[in-house]
């Protein structure tokens, strides 16, 4: 005969657990004009289950801040497992179409930059002070790189753009990579 068929794992019940819901209570020290009638949303009209009320909590043990309980990382490891078991057959299927989403993005690029001046009474900063912000995006990296380059103030490089609409040139100091963070 053929394989018995897999089942998900289910995480045990627990049929005595609890959570009270509603207005539990304000605490030592608090006034009713402090703390106005709790609603169940803004539209409602009536109060939030004043007394609270225990609601039946069978799968509360999941919960987890910490991520640190042993049943429940051993279960999501079971769900895990079992989630790979289910949909193995269709890894051919899975890495065809993650391949074909890269081939279709451009995984190295970098914004336009944009200038921000710098005054410090708000003024909207002096022709030459500022900064250059853009991102760059690295072939193989997750999240893009914030970068900034300092404004030239090269009023005097022959160009009517009185040195401050792009940067004339390369920058003091920068290596002229193109992997440099400091924009060209």
């Amino acid at each position: 005969g053929s394989p018995a068929p897999m089942r998900p794992p289910r995480p045990p019940r627990d049929g005595s657990a609890s959570v009270l819901a509603g207005r539990v209570g304000d605490g030592p020290g608090s006034t009713a004009a402090a703390n106005p009638p709790l609603r169940q949303s803004p539209s409602s009209s009536g109060r939030l289950l004043d007394p609270p009320r225990a609601i039946p909590d069978p799968y509360g043990w999941m919960r987890d801040e910490s991520r640190s309980d042993g049943r429940v990382l051993g279960h999501l490891a079971a769900e895990n497992e079992y989630a790979a078991a289910a949909t193995g057959h269709l890894a051919g299927l899975r890495d065809g179409l993650y391949d074909e989403m890269i081939s279709s993005i451009v995984e190295t690029d970098y914004t336009t930059p944009s200038l921000r001046r710098t005054d410090a009474d708000g003024g909207g900063g002096a022709p030459g002070s500022g900064y250059w912000y853009y991102t760059r995006h690295q072939a193989g990296e997750s999240r893009p790189r914030y970068c900034r380059a300092p404004l030239r103030s090269d009023a005097n490089d022959g160009d009517d753009d009185g040195g401050h609409l792009y940067p004339p040139g390369p920058l003091p100091g920068w290596d002229a990579a193109r992997s440099s963070p400091v924009l060209p």
